[in-house]
């Protein structure tokens, strides 16, 4: 409601003119036709979007849904919420100071922010290794066991995985969620590579939407500073932060022969990809 306030809203009408003494129209001035508000249909899916809510409403969440083939947005949710008609109907201080002393933060607009996506993020790792050919699906990384460095120049620092399979290659990377293997796969990329094919996807600009939703990012600053940060942006983790529209943009691709889809929220009869 507050991105479309103005469409929804319309304009009110007056009209200006001199009366008689028993306050009947003489004379018109100026007329101003009311205009009414414009009906406004969304792709939403109103009993997924309850659904959603129903699943998460205790946690600290958001969720988003979105057609991968027309790029409608069916659901977005952000968890815990609040009683929007309390706003309408009158709030009473200690109503306000609840909502805002919260540690959920009830109030938060979660789907707008940009979060650390973790496993989310290694089919983006592997599709951009692949389409740069820094490796093959069938190449074996080799099993390391639960834990791995490149070498002693990383002093301490591990990363770790909790299963160990054979052969190590991209299918069976994916079915295990194996962190050491997309460490790996970042660095055969190279930080200059994988920058250039993040930033060809989105990372860094606007996403255009009725909502100003946080823009993706890989790093802190214009690159990665070291290694380790490089390894661990493979499984999500380092500096690397989504926006979860953007996630779900990403995701697209898939199945849309690489091409990711805008999404939209004002639903089109006979949408089509």
């Amino acid at each position: 409601e507050g991105v479309y306030e103005k469409e929804l809203k319309g304009e009110n009408g007056c009209k200006i003119y001199i009366a008689d003494s028993e306050g009947k129209e003489k004379e018109q001035l100026a007329y101003k036709i009311v205009k009414d508000g414009k009906d406004i249909k969304l792709t939403i899916d109103a009993d997924l979007q309850a659904q959603l809510y129903k699943n998460f409403k205790s946690d600290k969440s958001c969720s988003i849904a979105m057609n991968p083939f027309t790029g409608e947005v069916l659901a977005m949710v952000s968890t815990p919420s609040y009683d929007t008609n309390a706003f309408i109907m009158g709030m009473s201080k200690k109503q306000w100071d609840r909502l805002n002393k919260d540690k959920k933060q009830p109030l938060y607009n979660r789907f707008r922010q940009v979060w650390c996506p973790g496993s989310t993020f290694k089919p983006v790792i592997a599709a951009i290794g692949l389409q740069s050919e820094a490796f093959t699906g069938t190449d074996n990384f080799g099993n390391e066991g639960h834990s791995w460095q490149k070498d002693k120049t990383w002093g301490t620092y591990h990363v770790t995985t909790l299963h160990t399979y054979s052969p190590v290659i991209l299918k069976n990377a994916l079915i295990y969620s194996d962190n050491i293997y997309f460490a790996k796969a970042a660095l055969k990329i190279g930080g200059k590579n994988l920058i250039n094919s993040l930033k060809n996807i989105g990372f860094g600009q606007q996403i255009e939407f009725p909502q100003t939703i946080s823009k993706s990012s890989y790093s802190n600053s214009e690159s990665f500073t070291n290694e380790t940060q490089l390894a661990n942006s493979g499984y999500g983790q380092g500096e690397v932060l989504v926006n979860p529209i953007h996630m779900a943009m990403m995701y697209s691709a898939f199945v849309n022969e690489g091409n990711m889809i805008m999404p939209y929220l004002e639903y089109k009869e006979n949408a089509s990809s």
